[in-house]
């Protein structure tokens, strides 16, 4: 993530958003330590620090300044075919999918409230 602060020449987005899509990497990292010394908590701090960093990327590029166009493809074993995709087509799929992601994070967070609150509230006798 310090190259991308550097040298900020390859980016074709704000640093803040790229440094988001870096920080998945990072919170995977913390999810996955949390899993190897058995803290719960972490794994979903971490999981939830995923979904989120995961989110910005899309939304961005659905929801943010006019970004020309997009290459899109699909591929099925060896046979390929790729495509310019129009401003429009670029911003509803990764519109969808920021969607979609925003309901995962926010389902993720609610159960981890959820979860932390349940461990915090004394028991009625």
């Amino acid at each position: 993530m310090t190259m991308m602060a550097v040298d900020q020449s390859g980016l074709h987005v704000p640093l803040w958003v790229a440094e988001a899509a870096a920080a998945s990497f990072v919170f995977a990292g913390v999810a996955m330590a949390g899993q190897v010394v058995n803290w719960l908590w972490l794994q979903k701090l971490g999981s939830l620090g995923v979904v989120w960093c995961l989110f910005v990327p899309g939304a961005w590029i659905a929801f943010g300044p006019d970004t020309g166009s997009c290459t899109g493809g699909i591929g099925i074993g060896m046979l390929t075919t790729w495509r310019e995709a129009g401003n429009i087509e670029c911003r509803l799929a990764f519109g969808i999918g920021a969607v979609i992601t925003l309901l995962c994070a926010l389902a993720m967070t609610w159960h981890v409230i959820g979860a932390w609150r349940s461990r915090t509230t004394p028991e009625a006798d």
